[in-house]
């Protein structure tokens, strides 16, 4: 991330986005990043949340905001889930912070399942996603998206690969125990034909056919 500038919003918002399992709302982006912020003793003002939402913009290939028309040689850190125009948007594979895994001491080595959004109260309530599952079905994936087989290293065992919930966090208001079989891995632009439908992701055999790939 040599062309992310240290302490910049962001270097805040890849942070924060990654925390968050790689895709959020607003309305999860603005506690957080006001923790992060104020925890490294830098700035967080009542225009803070409109400077967020103006950086993830300029940050976007996929937005068609003044803000990005004017920075055009700004990093292409997000993308737009669902178009942007519901407040979700997510982080770029190439930016995703790794997390280091803890090994387990049961099942040879693969850590199975965890619990992911239950509403944790501190200042804030945001939704806890298991960082773990995800890295570990990119593993069992083999890096590789699971629709239409693409698989790309940039350098030293880093890919542009997304990890997708089959059935996403949002569609639950309680803790929920998720299992790597409840994920799978997609390639940035699978990822965001799954979000292309508003209420439910679409699913694996429909990104299929919508690319034209035979379902065997």
């Amino acid at each position: 991330m040599d062309n992310i500038k240290a302490n910049s919003w962001a270097e805040t918002l890849i942070e924060v986005y990654s925390s968050l399992g790689g895709e959020a709302h607003w309305n999860d982006v603005y506690p957080e990043a006001k923790r992060v912020r104020i925890a490294k003793g830098l700035d967080w003002t009542v225009k803070s949340e409109a400077t967020i939402r103006d950086c993830v913009q300029r940050h976007s290939s996929d937005s068609n905001s003044r803000k990005r028309a004017l920075a055009k040689n700004a990093p292409d850190v997000f993308y737009a889930v669902a178009g942007g125009n519901n407040g979700s948007w997510g982080l770029r594979s190439d930016y995703y912070e790794q997390v280091d895994l803890q090994k387990p001491d049961e099942k040879g080595g693969l850590y199975l399942w965890g619990p992911e959004g239950i509403a944790k109260e501190a200042v804030y309530l945001r939704r806890l996603r298991d960082q773990r599952l995800v890295q570990e079905r990119k593993k069992v994936d083999d890096f590789t998206c699971q629709a239409c087989g693409y698989r790309k290293e940039i350098s030293n065992g880093r890919f542009v690969i997304d990890v997708h919930h089959l059935n996403p966090l949002g569609t639950s208001d309680d803790l929920r125990i998720t299992s790597v079989d409840d994920l799978i891995c997609l390639c940035p632009n699978c990822h965001r034909i799954a979000h292309s439908r508003r209420d439910f992701p679409l699913s694996v055999d429909e990104i299929r056919t919508s690319l034209g790939i035979l379902i065997p």
